[in-house]
């Protein structure tokens, strides 16, 4: 059976280091939004700036619907079994890939972070450390929290090891 994994948190939450450390020791590929954002951003000559990436996102939302997008971040990779999909950001796209991944099994995980902890990681990425106000003043933070009553696995982000905990809880629940 098919399992794709959906990582859902705030921005420096962790999300991409746990999809690169559950790859390394679950087998999973990775692919994600952000990709997708960013490679239509370079498609119509924009930016790759935290605000024009988001603006971007939430226009190809409105342009492409929920289906159409989701389909483009699974694209290519139709045959793996275990999937990692990095960013999601609404339920809208979680509930979309829920249902284009059945009969397979799809996991929404939240990564939960304390602000401290996400300020200090967003400070170390030289290409956001003037964005920190975009990324609390977006809508996008909102459908963020919305995710995490909706996931089946919530981590700690600040832990050290929330691919170990992950991979613990979907074995645990024999989804692995």
């Amino acid at each position: 059976m098919r399992i794709v994994v959906g990582l859902a948190g705030h921005s420096g939450s962790g999300k991409s280091t746990t999809a690169r450390r559950l790859a390394e020791q679950h087998g999973f590929a990775i692919t994600s939004f952000g990709d997708i954002v960013r490679s239509e951003a370079k498609a119509r000559g924009l930016g790759e700036d935290i605000s024009t990436l988001q603006e971007l996102g939430q226009s190809l939302i409105q342009e492409w619907g929920w289906e159409r997008f989701c389909e483009a971040v699974l694209s290519g990779n139709s045959s793996t079994q275990k999937l990692i999909v990095d960013g999601i950001r609404h339920s809208g796209a979680a509930n979309t890939l829920r249902r284009l991944v059945a009969p397979g099994k799809f996991i929404l995980i939240f990564i939960d972070t304390d602000e401290h902890v996400r300020r200090q990681r967003l400070a170390l990425r030289s290409n956001m450390q003037d964005n920190h106000a975009a990324l609390d003043d977006h809508p996008v933070k909102h459908g963020i929290d919305e995710l995490r009553g909706q996931a089946e696995i919530v981590v700690d982000g600040a832990n050290d090891s929330p691919a170990e905990s992950i991979g613990r809880a979907l074995v645990e629940r024999n989804w692995l």
